[in-house]
């Protein structure tokens, strides 16, 4: 398991916690290259969810239904590079 900048070993059976927060709480499960990897993930699923891909540089938004939520109640579903944002006004009137 990926943990910020830590790894951690998971085996069988172990809880894992991941707090929400910036990219030194970025997590990933990574299976080992001869083993297959299967999980239960268990979430708040609280609306609306920003999530940071420090990997990628990409933010995704959810908002109306959480991720795993009903997709068709989501009023903003976007996935952009985190560099590419324009100012706030820009459009505005």
């Amino acid at each position: 398991m990926r943990f910020g900048a830590q790894t951690y070993s998971v085996d069988t059976g172990d809880v894992v916690v991941c707090p929400a927060g910036g990219p030194e709480t970025a997590h990933q499960l990574i299976a080992a290259d001869d083993e297959a990897l299967c999980y239960l993930a268990v979430s708040t699923m609280h609306d609306p969810d920003v999530m940071e891909y420090p990997d990628s540089g990409k933010l995704t938004v959810f908002a109306g239904a959480a991720p795993g939520g009903d997709k068709a109640a989501r009023r903003v579903a976007v996935n952009v590079r985190a560099d590419g944002g324009v100012d706030y006004w820009e459009g505005e009137t």
